[in-house]
């Protein structure tokens, strides 16, 4: 379970716990209980919401730094030409051949 999966699920455990203890211990009835849950139920999903943007930011900026870093290794690796460039030179290569081959066949 990665960390954010552990956050949501003691968040959403504290919650339903809190939840519980609350109606069993409050005071208030009715109307007031139902409100107080209302406006700790907006919290909670307040705190989620925040917590939310901070992971999915911390993964664009993960996301960013490994594009980067392979664009960098790309740009300093040897890698072969590009198929284009490929191509031609198999043609031209090809073209070297059969003139070899007429030539010496003359």
């Amino acid at each position: 379970m990665n960390d954010m999966s552990k956050l949501l699920v003691t968040l959403t455990a504290g919650f339903a716990a809190g939840v519980v203890a609350g109606v069993l211990f409050a005071p208030e009835m009715g109307e007031k209980t139902r409100e107080n849950i209302k406006n700790k139920a907006a919290d909670l999903g307040d705190e989620i919401d925040k917590q939310y943007q901070v992971e999915i930011d911390k993964l664009k900026v993960k996301i960013s730094n490994l594009t980067d870093e392979l664009r960098s290794k790309v740009a300093e690796s040897d890698m072969p030409e590009t198929a284009e460039e490929l191509k031609s030179k198999v043609a031209e290569t090809a073209q070297e051949i059969k003139s070899k081959v007429k030539s010496a066949t003359a």
